[in-house]
């Protein structure tokens, strides 16, 4: 069984902001996701492909054991995985450097904590220059800069493959082709990532003294609430006490504050939403705290109800039934000939999609280039996000966008 460091590279963006998370974790499952399976045997194929030096095609349909489960390499992992192999060949051929795959490094004297470690997907040693390349599967775009995780493993690198003096700057890399086939790429120098070193100390050692802490008191100064809650998947997320309490004073303060408000106005139905634009932005801002916790708590309660136990007030009943489907498509078909059915009755055929197409013609330029003028594709729905979203900002202009109602028409709604 490998071997899983508790002060890990992968969970540093988490136990940096909430040096207490790692405590209150102790004894919870791990429950690794469907998506998370399917990334591992990509990585999986990603390390053959490059220990042996051939495209992924050449894996197709061998199956991969991620914990039990079966992942076979088909059309989808084989696009991800080369993405990634491409990226990093590339790298390999314009640096001249030495490639090392599934690299375990060891940060252990970086944060003063033993045992603390992670493994590399690709390492590359080029001159003076250490690149820590990453591959990500998820849907959650993840950059280069700022990575923690990445600075991590770079500072594991220089421990590992010799003296400060011997290298310069360490570049970043994340390749997440479910996001794009572009790399997102990111240069620090050896004294930035010291720097970051020393800071990831402090959390990484109050970390470590708090693991056998059980008193939730101890634990509670550490604790901090955030996105790193979900985005970088806390097992205690639904039980810990920060969490809750920070979700309560979002939710129920608020709350109290428009139901005061509805009633100074005088009316008789409650403020669904405050109207100053400020405190609509405060609130916008909790969402993805209050959803995240809630679906933790559904889950939680969900996995309690299913081992047995009874919540109050709740049970489990049976879902909706699936659509019909058959058991047996080939018997089915075998029947319906001989039932003498039309094909088009059998049948229903639909024109593959331009992605499908170009993969089709993906040996044929020239005839893809015919059929490219034929492919458009619709406009995104608005969305609002945070202001440091790198997409630009939409100006809506209200009297372009919308139809004027004329005064008649008004009167008439009225």
């Amino acid at each position: 069984m490998t071997k899983h460091a508790l002060i890990s590279a992968s969970a540093s963006a988490r136990w940096i902001a909430c040096p207490g998370s790692i405590a209150l974790s102790q004894g919870k499952p791990d429950n690794s996701s469907e998506a998370a399976r399917w990334g591992t045997a990509c990585h999986e194929l990603s390390a053959w492909c490059l220990d042996t030096g051939v495209d992924a095609e050449a894996f197709r349909g061998r199956v991969i054991d991620v914990e039990g489960e079966k992942y076979e390499v088909d059309s989808k992992m084989i696009d991800c995985a080369q993405v990634y192999i491409d990226v990093v060949n590339g790298f390999v051929e314009t640096t001249g450097g030495q490639l090392l795959v599934e690299q375990k490094v060891d940060y252990s004297a970086i944060v003063g904590v033993p045992d603390s470690f992670g493994t590399a997907d690709a390492i590359i040693l080029a001159g003076k220059t250490i690149y820590v390349i990453d591959l990500k599967t998820g849907q959650r775009e993840v950059k280069a800069a700022g990575n923690l995780q990445l600075k991590l493993y770079g500072l594991g690198a220089l421990e590992e493959f010799g003296l400060v003096d011997d290298f310069e700057n360490v570049v970043l890399v994340i390749v997440q082709p479910p996001k794009s086939k572009e790399p997102s790429v990111s240069e620090v120098t050896v004294e930035e990532l010291q720097t970051f070193g020393r800071y990831a100390a402090k959390s990484a050692q109050q970390a470590a003294a708090l693991i056998d802490v059980t008193d939730l008191d101890e634990i509670m100064p550490h604790l901090r609430a955030g996105d790193h809650c979900h985005a970088y998947y806390c097992k205690a997320r639904s039980t810990c006490p920060k969490l809750r309490g920070q979700v309560s004073e979002a939710v129920f303060e608020d709350l109290d504050a428009l139901e005061a408000e509805s009633v100074a106005s005088g009316c008789n139905t409650p403020v669904a939403v405050p109207s100053d634009a400020e405190h609509l932005a405060g609130l916008l801002a909790q969402c993805d705290l209050i959803e995240g916790w809630c679906k933790e708590i559904r889950a939680a309660a969900f996995d309690r109800a299913m081992s047995g136990e009874e919540l109050p007030g709740f049970k489990l009943v049976q879902g909706r039934a699936g659509a019909r489907a058959w058991t047996d498509e080939e018997a089915a078909e075998a029947a319906l000939k001989a039932m003498r059915l039309k094909q088009d009755e059998m049948y229903k055929q639909s024109l593959q999609s331009p992605t499908q197409i170009e993969k089709i013609l993906k040996d044929s330029p020239r005839r893809w280039n015919k059929v490219l003028p034929l492919i458009g594709k619709a406009e995104g729905k608005p969305t609002l996000v945070p202001a440091s979203d790198k997409r630009e900002a939409i100006r809506v202009n209200v009297a372009e966008d919308f139809d004027v109602v004329e005064d008649e028409a008004v009167d008439d709604l009225v």
